[in-house]
């Protein structure tokens, strides 16, 4: 159903012939499914970071010493633990 990030969905005219006559649910299941299309399709266009890496960055520039590095890492830690629960 999806079609190319780049493209945008392009519907046929099929497509829009069945969901005219599509009742309530079955709409609801249309639209729900090319939204997790999309939702899908966005998620896996951004590339993700191993946290370790970016720990070790944070960790390597000059005026983060192990006080405050222990500090970013304790609000990194406790946002990923939030974001876990939400998901």
């Amino acid at each position: 159903m999806a079609g190319n990030v780049s493209k945008g969905y392009k519907s046929t005219r099929a497509v829009y012939k069945a969901v005219k006559k599509y009742d309530h649910a079955e709409f609801d299941r249309f639209c729900t499914d090319l939204y997790m299309n999309g939702y899908q399709d966005g998620k896996n266009s951004v590339k993700g970071m191993d946290i370790s890496v970016v720990m070790d960055i944070i960790s390597g520039v000059e005026g983060v010493g192990p006080a405050l590095f222990g500090r970013i890492k304790i609000a990194v830690d406790e946002k990923i633990e939030k974001r876990g629960e939400k998901e």
